[in-house]
C-alpha cells in the first residue's frame, strides 16, 4: 500500500478498511518490553473498537526470546552489583543469590519473558497468528532471490523471519476480504518497503502517532489536555513526574585527557528544566471513562529535556619506568545535557468542560533518544565543573 499520509489513515480507519493493528519487533524494543507501561498498555484502547490487534507468530516468538536475553543480562548485573556490594560491606547476609531471586521471584528469565507475554497477549485480547500456515516457502525464496522487500542489496539469511512475519499479516489481511488491511507500526525501513508494495498493509513508523489514528480523541479532550500543558500548574506537574523517571536513566560520559588517560562515571541525573513549545506536540493514544466525571486519558508529549549529570572523572599518565598508567587522582563535576525524547502520561480528566474541570497525572513512563554525556577535552589540572 502507498505510503498514506495521517489524513488519508484516518479516512481508512473511519471507512473500516483499517481492520487490525499490528506491531513489529522494534517497537516493544524501544518500550523496553514494558508490557504494562502507559504506551504498549494504551493498545488496550482497541478492545471495544472495531480495529483488532493481531501479531505475527515470529514476532510473538522474537519478542519473548529478546525480552529474556535482556532479562538474563539484567539479573546477571544485578547478581554482579550485589556480590560486590556484599564484599564490599564485609557481611555474609543477605546472600547475593537471594537478592537476585527477591526481583525474579525465582524465576528463569525465559519462563518470565513468556509469562509476561502471556499476561499482556491475554489482557489484550490479542489474536498471534500462525505463520507457517499462511506462507507457503516457495514465497520467502522467491522473494529472496529477487532482492523484493523485505529483502534487498546485501540482505541476507537474517531477513527470513522478518520475510515470513510480514508475507503472513499480508495472508491474513487477504482473508479478511473486502478489500480490508492491517496497520503495520514499525521503526524497520525494510518493512515499511514491504508495506509500501502490499496491497493489505498500511505502514506508520512509531506506536504513539499510530495510536493517536485510531483513538478517534474528541476535540474538547484534546483542548483541555493542550491547554493544561500550557498553564504553569500542568507544566509544573509534569516537571515533578519526570524527575524522578529522569534518576532512572543509565547515562554514560565520554571525555578525553589533555594528557594520559580518563575515565568517566555518569551518575543519575537531575532534570533542571524542560523546553516547552508554544504548542505542545502530543498524541492521544486511549480514552477511558471511568465513571460519570473522570476520564482516563493516555498521551504522548515530545519534548526536550534540560539535566544536570554528576560524571566522576579519575585521570592516569604512562610511567615509563614502571610501564603502567598511575593514577593522578579526579574530580566530580556536573555536565549540562540537553536531550530530547517523548514522555507517556497517563492523566485524570475530572469534570471535563467544567469550571471544576481538573487534570492529575496517575502514571509516566520516559524515553529518551540521547542519553550519552558528551565532555569533550579535559586537563587533569583544570579546577571546577565542566561546562560545555
Amino acid at each position: 500500500m502507498p505510503i498514506c499520509s495521517d489524513k488519508e489513515l484516518r479516512v481508512a480507519i473511519a471507512t473500516g478498511r483499517i481492520a487490525a493493528v499490528t506491531l513489529d519487533t522494534s517497537i516493544f524494543e524501544q518500550k523496553k518490553f514494558r508490557f504494562t507501561g502507559p504506551a504498549i498498555g494504551a493498545l488496550s484502547a482497541l478492545k471495544p473498537k472495531p480495529q483488532s490487534f493481531v501479531l505475527s507468530g515470529t514476532i510473538a516468538r522474537e519478542v519473548v526470546g529478546r525480552h529474556g536475553e535482556a532479562m538474563r543480562e539484567a539479573s546477571q548485573a544485578l547478581l554482579t552489583a550485589a556480590k560486590r556490594t556484599v564484599g564490599l560491606y564485609n557481611v555474609r547476609d543477605p546472600a547475593p543469590a537471594y537478592v537476585r531471586d527477591l526481583v525474579t521471584g525465582g524465576l528463569s528469565p525465559a519462563d518470565a519473558a513468556q509469562q509476561q507475554f502471556d499476561a499482556f497477549i491475554a489482557e489484550m485480547d490479542c489474536e498471534v497468528i500462525d505463520d507457517a500456515a499462511l506462507v507457503e516457502t516457495q514465497t520467502i525464496y522467491s522473494a529472496y532471490f529477487n532482492k523484493e522487500p523485505p529483502f534487498g542489496s546485501g540482505k541476507k539469511k537474517s531477513e527470513f523471519p522478518d520475510a515470513l512475519a510480514l508475507f503472513a499479516l499480508e495472508g491474513h489481511a487477504r482473508d479478511l476480504g473486502d478489500d480490508k488491511g492491517i496497520l503495520v507500526i514499525s521503526d524497520d525501513s525494510d518493512w515499511k518497503a514491504f508495506c509500501e508494495a502490499s496491497e493489505f498493509l498500511y505502514y506508520t513508523k512509531a506506536l504513539e502517532p499510530g495510536l493517536d489514528l485510531v483513538a478517534e480523541a474528541p476535540q474538547a479532550v484534546r483542548h483541555a489536555v493542550v491547554d493544561w500543558l500550557k498553564d504553569q500548574v500542568g507544566r509544573a506537574a509534569v516537571h515533578s513526574a519526570l524527575s524522578g523517571r529522569v534518576e532512572m536513566v543509565d547515562f554514560s560520559a565520554d571525555a578525553f585527557a589533555t594528557h594520559g588517560a580518563v575515565e568517566a562515571f555518569a551518575w543519575e541525573g537531575m532534570l533542571k528544566g524542560i523546553q516547552w513549545a508554544d504548542e505542545p506536540d502530543i498524541d492521544i493514544l486511549a480514552i477511558e471513562m471511568i465513571d460519570d466525571e473522570t476520564l482516563q486519558v493516555v498521551i504522548s508529549l515530545s519534548l526536550v529535556l534540560d539535566i544536570s549529570v554528576p560524571v566522576e572523572l579519575s585521570f592516569s599518565v604512562y610511567d615509563s619506568i614502571d610501564r603502567d598508567m598511575v593514577g593522578m587522582g579526579g574530580r566530580t563535576v556536573d555536565a549540562d545535557h540537553e536531550a530530547a525524547g517523548n514522555a507517556t502520561l497517563t492523566l485524570l480528566l475530572y469534570d471535563l468542560g467544567t469550571a471544576t474541570q481538573e487534570v492529575e497525572i496517575e502514571e509516566t513512563e520516559l524515553n529518551l533518544n540521547d542519553t550519552e554525556v558528551e565532555l569533550g577535552e579535559l586537563s587533569i589540572f583544570e579546577p571546577g565543573d565542566y561546562e560545555p
